[in-house]
């Protein structure tokens, strides 16, 4: 539950992934499992009533939320029934902090998605919102069945996606790994997008590619600064072209620019 959500997004959720394990798990049966009337339930999960703080500690022990789910959970419910502004306002400073830490892919975490599929995956559920059967998923990135069953699987469990309507969501669009530190998982995940990059060389036409490169001299002294223009071309590119309505097609910018879905 990485990012922002009101605190009855929260708890939907979990009756929403408990019906996907169960599709015959009913809000009555939700209601049951938290010890609260089924029509209060109902009415909490659309945000008609409130809770207090004590009936939500009940409930985030009732659904196993973790301590750090737990804090988020109770900052969600302070943002909009704090009895202050200033509670208001600093539930709401905690979990900017949180948003801003958590743009951060650790390390622990980048080590399971590192295969370029994920982030592929991150990127295709979103632009192709009506098409989530797992063997269409596969077939756009060019991959088996069995690879995108296990993406979609980590990718929920670590808090990248959520499964909501018969659909993926992603949680979290936009990240980065820490920098200037060695990690085998991220020489791995470039590793594989530089053999993706050399296969784009001959299997897609110049006009759906970008491959280019520049020699130039420099005193080394400002190599830090190069590479912070650089990831900041990233992230402002990256942004400005960003449109999930729109877009079409999955692509990689390694600064080699190609595609990584097929048939879209």
């Amino acid at each position: 539950m990485a990012n922002f959500r009101s605190y009855n997004q929260f708890i939907y959720e979990v009756f929403l992934q408990r019906k996907k394990k169960n599709p015959s798990y009913s809000l009555r049966a939700f209601s049951r499992d938290l010890e609260i009337p089924v029509s209060r339930v109902s009415e909490i999960i659309n945000g008609k009533v409130g809770i207090s703080e004590s009936r939500a500690l009940q409930i985030a022990d009732r659904l196993h939320f973790s301590s750090e789910e737990k804090s988020l959970f109770l900052d969600a419910l302070q943002c909009q029934y704090g009895r202050s502004s200033i509670i208001k306002k600093k539930a709401k400073e905690r979990i900017q902090t949180r948003t801003i830490e958590e743009n951060t892919i650790d390390e622990d975490h980048f080590s399971l998605i590192a295969d370029w599929y994920h982030l592929a995956l991150l990127e295709l559920v979103g632009i192709k919102s009506d098409r989530h059967k797992e063997e269409v998923l596969a077939a756009k990135l060019g991959v088996t069945v069995g690879v995108v069953t296990e993406a979609l699987s980590r990718l929920t469990r670590l808090g990248f996606l959520r499964y909501e309507d018969g659909k993926y969501i992603a949680t979290r669009t936009e990240g980065t790994t820490t920098n200037n530190i060695p990690s085998e998982a991220i020489r791995r995940f470039h590793r594989q997008i530089l053999t993706k990059a050399e296969e784009s060389l001959e299997k897609h036409n110049v006009q759906d590619r970008d491959h280019t490169a520049i020699v130039f001299s420099f005193n080394k002294k400002d190599l830090p600064e190069i590479k912070e223009r650089i990831r900041q071309f990233r992230r402002q590119l990256s942004r400005e072209y960003q449109d999930a309505q729109a877009a079409n097609a999955v692509y990689c910018m390694s600064i080699q620019l190609f595609e990584l879905t097929e048939n879209l």
